[in-house]
């Protein structure tokens, strides 16, 4: 059974990379937009930590690039202001995003970006730049790493259990998902009691200062907010402080490129309606974490996304059968 359902899957991995492909890639009006996060070599011990939808290496990040090339014009998010929605080339629009600001974008990624002349708008968490804040999956990662995982169990309430079995990675983002249906303030409460509060690795770290503003004046690269603290924004998490998380963060970004901050990334996709509408009233694009291809009804403060990472881009078939939302 379980060989006839691989084989099942490949036909599909098939069916989707070549002819539904070629047949979306069709549709010259509408637009995709990509989701990136993390970008480390396979011999990092953060590649080793992290969840695996998070990550890409550098070599298969080089052939994305290289397909979104072939098959789109890629554009900058800034373009979606302009009032001609379709292509000018005869191809679709893609645009390239990395959610977080991780310090490895500058590092690995920006050097692609520059020689495939590709632009790409990263999404800041302001208050964290230039700091040793760890976010807390990433602490729920170490601590399983470390052979904690009996007490984050314990700690967090989680049941059921996972199947401690399956890879460490994947048993790290099975507990991280399990743990997301608690609020943020509670996480943090619970990892402070236990001492697990700790700082990021070296190798976890956030942009600084210096790099993002090395980015901004390539002019290729686009900063867009992902709120102060990457609190999500859900309908539990108190008016003034979804109020808080959307103005200053945009103000902290004016600020320091002395233009408005036109563009958001809702933390973890999650919103709720004050939310939206406080996005309404700052930016001009917002992403969502929500899967799919946009249309030109599709509404520029709910862009669909396409998540993009090793494990399901493992050639170009599987990353072309990816890309149909």
């Amino acid at each position: 059974m379980n060989y006839l359902k691989q084989v099942v899957k490949q036909l599909l991995t098939v069916l989707k990379g070549t002819l539904l492909f070629r047949y979306n890639i069709r549709k010259h009006d509408h637009l995709w937009v990509i989701m990136y996060h993390r970008v480390l070599p396979k011999n990092s011990p953060a590649y080793a930590r992290e969840e695996p939808g998070m990550v890409v290496c550098p070599e298969a990040l080089e052939q994305h690039l290289e397909l979104f090339k072939k098959h789109f014009e890629i554009v900058d998010i800034d373009s979606l202001s302009d009032l001609q929605p379709n292509s000018n080339t005869g191809k679709p629009r893609l645009i390239v995003t990395f959610d977080d600001g991780w310090a490895d974008n500058f590092q690995y990624a920006f050097p692609l970006l520059k020689k495939h002349n590709v632009p790409a708008c990263i999404y800041l968490v302001t208050d964290m730049i230039g700091t040793n804040r760890a976010f807390w999956p990433n602490i729920i990662s170490k601590c399983v790493h470390n052979g904690w995982t009996n007490q984050l169990v314990g700690a967090f309430d989680i049941r059921p259990q996972t199947n401690t079995k399956i890879p460490t990675r994947e048993h790290a983002a099975h507990l991280i998902q399990q743990i997301k249906t608690l609020p943020d303030t509670e996480i943090w409460s619970i990892l402070s009691a236990n001492g697990w509060d700790t700082a990021a690795d070296d190798d976890d770290r956030l942009l600084n200062w210096d790099e993002v503003d090395a980015m901004h004046s390539s002019k290729l690269i686009t900063f867009g907010s992902h709120t102060c603290n990457h609190f999500r924004l859900t309908s539990g998490l108190p008016e003034n402080v979804v109020v808080h998380e959307l103005t200053e963060s945009a103000s902290i970004l004016e600020k320091r490129f002395g233009a408005p901050c036109l563009h958001f990334c809702y933390p973890n996709g999650d919103s709720s309606h004050i939310a939206e509408k406080g996005v309404e009233n700052i930016y001009r694009t917002a992403v969502t974490t929500e899967k799919g291809i946009n249309s030109p009804a599709s509404n520029n403060l709910r862009l669909k996304r396409i998540g993009v990472f090793d494990d399901a881009t493992k050639t170009p078939l599987h990353l072309r059968a990816r890309l149909n939302g």
